[in-house]
């Protein structure tokens, strides 16, 4: 079980009504199960792989458009 899986059971929220953003392989497993997955100037091809979306511009703003 990751972590967003945790959290979610923790505080009774469907995965499905989550959004992650991340930038490294760590993050993978949270971006594929997230209800949105953002890559934030991520450092590999695999971390875009697993978005729904890649920013890949170092400026949050880029993320607000996809909300």
């Amino acid at each position: 079980m990751n972590a967003l899986s945790q959290i979610c059971q923790r505080f009774s929220v469907d995965v499905n009504n989550t959004l992650v953003i991340g930038d490294g392989e760590n993050d993978i497993c949270s971006l594929k199960n997230a209800g949105v997955g953002i890559a934030f100037c991520p450092n590999n091809i695999q971390v875009e792989a697993a978005a729904d979306f890649v920013v890949k511009e170092p400026d949050f703003r880029e993320v607000i458009a996809l909300l």
